[in-house]
């Protein structure tokens, strides 16, 4: 995210506090599977923020039969937007930084572990290897000139989830700004923004111990975002 402090804090639940007594607006709604919670003093935020949500899950749904990743991951190749062409490339970026460790391509291992269905299991050698086949960034070709995007391999396909929710959040941010709102907190279940200042201070985020509701920590944010991912 621009301007971002990334904490990645392991199993972190992200609580905001001290809204009781203040004249906010809080507005939630289920998107990009996850629940999406806008507070503001601005009640035109939450809409703009919704609208802009939903405009980025409608590009980067592997779900959505109308999404421009469903079709990739359906025909193997398709014209894509610049905007889907961006995050793309972003994704290659995070991928060569973390030496392979985020890869987009990797929905083919976590179908055979079981991680898609929910049916968790042991695959053995012969699957897992199968799967490795259908993984790899470096499988992916990116026609930048024409905007055009195809699988080195049938039968791969892309999972954007560990950048859409903070592109989207990031986006959701930029439209807030253009209509001249000051202050706003975002949070996409974990991937949260604070816009501005909450009543001339900056935005107090509790970061809660997991398997407790015990605050671990407290985070005063202003124009800045933090992100949380995982447990201890």
């Amino acid at each position: 995210m621009n301007k971002i402090l990334f904490f990645v804090i392991c199993a972190v639940y992200c609580l905001l506090t001290g809204c009781a007594d203040e004249n906010l607006y809080i507005n939630n709604r289920l998107m990009m599977g996850t629940m999406v919670e806008v507070i503001s003093p601005e009640p035109k935020a939450s809409e703009i923020v919704f609208q802009e949500i939903k405009r980025v899950e409608g590009l980067f749904s592997k779900y959505d039969s109308q999404s421009q990743i469903f079709r990739l991951n359906k025909y193997g190749e398709s014209k894509v937007s610049a905007e889907v062409l961006y995050l793309l490339n972003e994704a290659g970026r995070f991928y060569k930084l973390s030496a392979g460790a985020f890869d987009i391509t990797v929905g083919p291992l976590l179908k055979v572990w079981g991680f898609t269905d929910k049916k968790y299991r042991i695959p053995d050698s012969a699957q897992i290897k199968e799967a490795l086949a259908l993984v790899g960034y470096e499988k992916i070709i990116l026609d930048e000139d024409n905007f055009v995007v195809k699988f080195e391999v049938p039968g791969m396909t892309l999972d954007l989830g560990g950048l859409a929710k903070g592109y989207a959040v990031d986006s959701a941010v930029r439209e807030l700004k253009e209509a001249g709102v000051k202050s706003c907190l975002i949070n996409a279940g974990g991937d949260i923004y604070c816009l501005g200042n909450k009543s001339g201070k900056p935005w107090r985020v509790g970061v809660r111990q997991p398997g407790s509701n015990r605050i671990r920590e407290y985070v005063r944010l202003r124009d800045k975002a933090i992100a949380t991912s995982g447990n201890y």
